[in-house]
């Protein structure tokens, strides 16, 4: 059994010996920050390196400890390997995430013999994990208390195994709950477990499907050019952004793009360009980020001085209505944009006060909007 986790920036090699890594992975499930600490064979490091040129690589991935991160530097030990007494050849995997048809499937540790039985001993849904004491009974073997009841655990177990083509072994306690589950009702909680999953399958696909309309609706608005404060030409494509949606988030891992203050996809009307930036994607996921943004205007500036440059870009509450503020140094600066072409409404603001003093810069007008509260 192996995991797919390699490519992921997530995944960080510590120093090992001759034969094996360690490595940490990152997961978030359910709402919390899981780091997961596990061994690697050495081949771990020449697979990630040969799928990082664009090759393919996989590598077995055996976790050891789970930790909750609470905060920065703050981490709390949820899970550690220990062998089942009644199987002391059984090993943890961390499962693909994904079956073999690429379906999702909700990570758990898998306590499986491998070799060539394949036989899947227990699940652990690492969701679970902060809610699961971990203990000795009165014979010295390992219990837990807490997490999913039994019922559906088993079903979990289930529906795992056949997934992921292993053979399930109940545990003793597994066995009793089962014997007094009679098959039909078995059976109507698998069903509702494989209704919830179609439902979040569907849903993604939802939301694929919505993210392609939005990223090719983005890839046909024409490239626009602007130049930076040294002159620099820049090209790029028009997008917008505001506290709730950013544009440019839809768009392919390094595209060009040059935030506009308005876009009219109806009459391709676009606003006084703002900055320039290469959208910047990890591929293991994560909020796509800006890479090296750059202030620019829609005139090549002539003998532009220091006064020009942009804080940054900013969030600020005008009449209970959230609006983009261009944050510059001083008044100076506000008055050196507008002489660079700024001058369709552009919100420039001055820090002021822990607040910002807005203007707008309209026609031949700098318009005081006065002092508002950035968000």
């Amino acid at each position: 059994m192996a995991s797919k986790l390699l490519g992921t920036p997530d995944v960080k090699l510590a120093q090992g010996d001759k034969t094996q890594d360690v490595a940490y992975y990152q997961l978030v499930a359910g709402g919390t920050n899981f780091l997961i600490e596990g061994i690697c064979p050495a081949k771990f490091r020449q697979d990630r390196e040969n799928l990082e040129r664009g090759g393919e690589g996989f590598a077995e991935f055996l976790p050891t400890k789970v930790w909750q991160i609470e905060g920065e530097g703050k981490k709390k030990l949820l899970w550690s390997f220990g062998r089942l007494s009644d199987r002391p050849d059984a090993k943890a995997y961390l499962n693909d995430h994904v079956d073999a048809e690429g379906v999702p499937i909700e990570p758990v540790i898998i306590y499986s013999t491998g070799g060539h039985d394949d036989l899947l001993l227990d699940v652990i849904p690492i969701v679970d994990l902060p809610k699961i004491l971990f203990s000795l009974d009165e014979n010295g073997k390992p219990v837990r208390s807490g997490g999913r009841k039994m019922v559906p655990l088993i079903a979990m177990k289930f529906d795992i195994a056949e997934r992921l083509n292993l053979k399930p072994v109940l545990l003793p306690l597994e066995k009793r709950f089962d014997d007094m589950q009679n098959a039909a009702a078995r059976e109507a909680t698998r069903e509702a477990s494989k209704r919830e999953q179609e439902a979040r399958d569907l849903a993604a696909a939802a939301k694929r499907e919505e993210r392609e309309l939005r990223r090719q609706k983005l890839m046909r608005r024409t490239e626009v050019i602007a130049f930076t404060a040294e002159g620099n030409r820049r090209k790029g494509t028009p997008v917008t952004e505001t506290a709730t949606e950013r544009e440019w988030e839809s768009l392919p891992k390094g595209h060009p793009c040059i935030l506009v203050t308005s876009y009219n996809d109806e009459t391709k009307e676009v606003g006084a360009p703002v900055q320039y930036f290469i959208v910047k994607k990890r591929d293991g996921g994560g909020a796509p980020k800006k890479h090296e943004p750059v202030a620019v205007t829609a005139e090549r500036p002539v003998g532009q001085s220091s006064a020009t440059k942009v804080l940054r870009i900013a969030g600020v509450m005008m009449k209970d209505e959230p609006e983009q503020v261009t944050l510059v140094q001083d008044f100076a600066a506000v008055k050196a944009l507008k002489a660079a072409g700024l001058n369709s409404g552009t919100f420039v603001g001055v820090p002021e006060d822990g607040k910002v003093h807005v203007y707008a810069l309209a026609g031949d007008e700098i318009k005081d909007r006065g002092l508002h509260p950035e968000f």
